[in-house]
């Protein structure tokens, strides 16, 4: 019989920053005042918890994005930003490419 090759799967579609959950927002909250604070390993480790609870959120990767660029990381603030555009909307997307043109 003839093979037949898979069908490749579609990759997924965006989906609009639809706000933080409410756990995800209070890590997004004290995250922020962990960068603002210049304790940046904290503010990563409250963003990567919250990024597994609502792991389709924009403003995470956002988030994400703008810590390794605070320290002069702009490869990875990049990879970060790249990743973070598949799942933004407004000024999140407009940030994160911002930072990807970097």
């Amino acid at each position: 019989p003839p093979s037949v090759a898979p069908t490749p799967a579609r990759p997924a579609e965006p989906v609009p920053d639809r706000g933080a959950s409410s756990a995800s927002a209070g890590l997004l909250e004290q995250a922020s005042a962990a960068r603002a604070s210049g304790d940046f390993d904290r503010a990563d480790a409250l963003l990567q918890r919250a990024q597994r609870i609502d792991p389709r959120n924009g403003r995470i990767y956002l988030e994400l994005a703008e810590l390794p660029f605070a320290r002069g990381d702009i490869e990875s603030a990049r990879t970060m930003a790249e990743r973070g555009l598949l799942y933004c909307a407004g000024r999140a997307c407009k940030r994160l490419r911002e930072i990807t043109r970097r």
